[in-house]
């Protein structure tokens, strides 16, 4: 027998990030600093642990859901009627150096208090045990953005530090597969594969694999 109300808890959990991939497509970019492709993994992680629970959600604790699955799509909405601007201008007061970052950091926060909270109410503390995956990935995302907007590049040293050790495990990765020839020095890898050659030069963001700033070479 199918527990109908743990599907119906995993569509109203689910319900901010779908409308958020439906309504605003273009907001889904695979860039980690650059829009809101993270929320499909989130989704991904939050829906492999919920499904096949034998935990029955009660209808009260279903409903009282509802209200925060509004008021997240509000903010969403929100986003495209002012209110995206007003936190751009924000970061003026808080000496932000990129307000990209700055920006979808907030996103995150807000879809990770939301999850968090649904979670709460629907698995009590339990939660914690039972789907963490997804608010682990989007407050860590969060943080990991501020970080980006108050500290970009090479400004925070002992993160940059750790760079050029990244860079180099990403050029033996590239040459036991052989998926070209590549060269470290420093935070650059320089590049040369099929469809030409290109420099390219990570910051302690980055970290080898997410958001880089790429070079003609």
């Amino acid at each position: 027998m199918r527990n109908w109300n743990l599907i119906f808890a995993i569509l109203i959990i689910s319900s901010p990030i779908l409308f958020s991939i439906i309504a605003f497509p273009d907001s889904v970019t695979w860039s980690w600093n650059e829009g809101r492709g993270g929320y499909f993994f989130a989704l991904v992680f939050i829906i492999a642990e919920l499904v096949g629970l034998k935990i029955v959600i009660s209808k009260k604790r279903l409903l009282s859901v509802i209200p925060l699955t509004a008021i997240t799509i509000t903010y969403l909405v929100s986003l495209e009627f002012g209110l995206r601007d007003y936190i751009i201008e924000s970061a003026k007061l808080f000496d932000v150096q990129l307000i990209y970052s700055w920006t979808w950091m907030w996103d995150f926060i807000v879809m990770a208090i939301f999850v968090v909270a649904a979670l709460s109410v629907f698995f009590g503390k339990r939660w914690i045990r039972i789907a963490p995956a997804g608010p682990i990935f989007l407050i860590g995302t969060g943080i990991i953005l501020s970080l980006d907007a108050f500290f970009p590049y090479d400004t925070l040293g002992p993160l940059q530090y750790i760079v050029p050790y990244f860079v180099q495990a990403n050029v033996w990765l590239i040459t036991m597969l052989d998926l070209g020839t590549a060269v470290a020095r420093d935070n650059v890898m320089f590049l040369r594969g099929e469809h030409g050659s290109m420099a390219l030069q990570v910051f302690w963001p980055s970290a080898g694999v997410h958001s880089i700033i790429i070079f003609p070479w």
